[in-house]
């Protein structure tokens, strides 16, 4: 069975003289809330980059750069082709069901 962690609750004063070591917390996971007048009222939480969107062909397109050196210009364009050749072929599909 999973163990359920407490978060860590801390006063608005703990949190100015402990902050760097509160944010190292968040960042490994653990939850730390700051309370203020016995309530809590937030909670630090680290901030997790967003994902790529995947385009397909992407490496494919990527590699050809590495090894071309084409330039962003093409592989803009490159991309945007990739992009509808999948809406043409998903068309294509859709109209023959």
């Amino acid at each position: 069975m999973a163990e359920i962690m407490a978060p860590k609750i801390v006063t608005v004063e703990e949190a100015e003289a402990h902050l760097r070591e509160l944010i190292d917390l968040a960042e490994q996971g653990e939850e730390v809330v700051i309370a203020y007048e016995d309530q809590p009222k937030v909670k630090l939480v680290p901030i997790r980059p967003a994902l790529q969107k995947r385009v397909f062909g992407q490496q494919h397109i990527l590699r050809e750069y590495a090894q071309s050196k084409l330039t962003p210009a093409a592989i803009t364009e490159a991309i945007r082709l990739a992009k509808e050749a999948i809406v043409s072929a998903a068309s294509v599909v859709s109209s023959s069901l």
